[in-house]
């Protein structure tokens, strides 16, 4: 709604005035719809970036993630002089798994464990699918053992899902982790 009005109410509007009216009714529809816009495009390109910054089958954050934030926390760590963590951590005889259940089976079991992978890690800390059936893990650490630590949780919790394997020998899914700790003082000390 415009309003329009004259301080002196005893001129009428001529053509004139109903012209600029409406002009400035024009200018202003067009603002307001220019407005609408640009917040929907800005919405759209906040969906897009997270849409490529998330694994669509686990929800995580994926290997493009990944690799920015890996190399945002090196950066960091020779800046500043802090140490960073990084464990792989792979799912054991997936491949059988996926032959014996079927892949969507397998899709499941590899989106409840990046759930729970997600879930276990500290709020400071990422998960990243990291390929197939590999997640990687960026932590904030001040020592090896606690990065040490955080793989064994993370191995226990993965365990923990009781999700049947199925193949002789091997009763439940479980998965593997390897990691090692940078810190610019003593390079990167594998665990």
């Amino acid at each position: 709604i415009l309003l329009v009005g004259r301080a002196d109410t005893d001129i009428d509007f001529d053509d004139a005035d109903a012209e600029l009216v409406e002009t400035l009714a024009r200018m202003s529809a067009t603002v307001l719809r220019d407005r609408l816009r640009i917040r929907d495009l800005r919405q759209l390109n906040d969906r897009l970036a997270k849409m490529a910054a998330t694994d669509k089958l686990t929800g995580i954050a994926n290997r493009r993630s990944f690799d920015e934030a890996i190399a945002r926390a090196h950066a960091e760590a020779l800046r500043h002089g802090t140490e960073y963590g990084l464990l792989i951590c792979d799912v054991d005889r997936f491949k059988s798994y996926n032959d014996t259940h079927g892949h969507l089976a397998g899709d499941g079991a590899l989106a409840r464990v990046a759930s729970t992978l997600a879930e276990t890690i500290r709020v400071e800390d990422q998960v990243f699918r990291y390929g197939g059936e590999e997640f990687a893990v960026i932590a904030r650490v001040h020592e090896d053992r606690g990065l040490a630590s955080l793989g064994e949780r993370l191995r226990r919790a993965v365990q923990e899902l009781a999700i049947p394997h199925g193949q002789e020998g091997h009763e439940l899914l479980t998965c593997s982790l390897g990691g090692a700790v940078f810190s610019r003082r003593s390079g990167a000390v594998q665990l």
